[in-house]
């Protein structure tokens, strides 16, 4: 079988996903030229995604370039950014298909309208071995009079909020490790479960209100726990836990199943939520805006002075924090 060359691969898949208008050139040259929105500076981040550690080698590539789509839309959102362009590079298996191509090329597509985005170019190469790697560099803008969330901003008495629901995602991934499980749940809420792992929902209609109100902000990706430890550590504060975190009914209905994965909840990862810390005369404010937007936030404690010994302090008793170890609140890549 003959398959297309890098320059035929790009024209196929790649400069179909471009448009014009947003201030690049040139589509496949070099360099591309990006101009920020008037009035805005330029936020870019970067995220990849890895046969292995990411998803498993089984998944699809349309809804593995969705994911790491969606990643970096949900860093941008905990910036109070919005996303408008990315660069894509892959490293491609030697097994590569036209067809799974096709459904790389149809995922990134989905999305760019989803999301309003445009690719701007990138890198093609060749893996030495098996697996599928996309690195996604994406760009977003905020107004420049704006004061950027970051991790280091939270201050003492701040309220500590989450978007959403955590651990369903995590859930999603114990499925696939421990497959058992599934004969506890129905198959509706075992298809819910594996969407959750697979297909993150970055909470974009949040971006305006987290820009607003947040002092310190990031997305929850390695696990509720240790994302919330690296902001308390980027602040050089710490918190106190007083409330459990959100879950979804279905999530509920699993606990019931599986009372050990009270531990996935808040050290699994991948939930691509909001993490998000704000004074408390803007709480009511935060709360309001939310449900304006229909996403919901939730107070889960404080951020306190530290102290120089533990960063959490497990108030609501749901925890048991005094157990665990650094890495095992949540996800370590090493």
């Amino acid at each position: 079988m003959v398959r297309p060359s890098e320059d035929e691969l790009i024209a196929r898949w790649c400069a179909p996903l471009a448009s014009t208008g947003i201030g690049h050139r040139d589509f496949g040259d070099d360099c591309c030229s990006v101009d920020a929105p008037e009035n805005c500076r330029l936020l870019v981040n970067v995220d990849t995604i890895v046969e292995g550690i990411h998803y498993f080698p089984e998944d699809p590539w349309d809804l593995v370039a969705r994911k790491a789509i969606r990643t970096n839309v949900s860093d941008l959102v905990s910036k109070g950014a919005e996303q408008f362009a990315y660069m894509c590079s892959l490293c491609l298996p030697r097994d590569w298909t036209e067809e799974s191509m096709d459904l790389l090329a149809a995922g990134l597509s989905a999305d760019n309208l989803e999301f309003g985005l445009s690719l701007l170019g990138g890198d093609i190469t060749m893996a030495s071995g098996n697996g599928l790697v996309v690195s996604i560099t994406m760009f977003g803008s905020v107004p420049i009079s704006a004061t950027v969330p970051s991790r280091n901003r939270a201050k003492p008495n701040d309220l500590i909020y989450v978007s959403g629901v955590i651990g369903d995602s995590a859930i999603g991934l114990h499925l696939r490790r421990h497959f058992p499980l599934s004969n506890k749940l129905d198959s509706t809420t075992t298809k819910y479960f594996l969407e959750r792992y697979l297909l993150p929902r970055p909470r974009t209609r949040l971006s305006p209100i987290v820009l607003k109100y947040a002092n310190a902000s990031m997305d929850i990706s390695d696990g509720f726990l240790v994302d919330l430890t690296r902001l308390c550590r980027s602040s050089n504060l710490g918190a106190q836990l007083e409330k459990p975190v959100p879950v979804s009914k279905e999530a509920e209905i699993a606990l019931n199943a599986c009372p050990e994965l009270k531990r996935d909840i808040v050290a699994g990862g991948d939930d691509y939520e909001i993490l998000l810390t704000v004074s408390e005369d803007k709480a009511e404010d935060l709360e309001r805006e939310a449900r304006s937007v229909e996403v919901s936030v939730t107070r889960v404690g404080r951020i306190v002075e530290w102290s120089g010994s533990e960063r959490l302090l497990d108030l609501c008793g749901e925890y048991d924090l005094s157990s665990r170890s650094q890495s095992g609140m949540g996800f370590q890549h090493f």
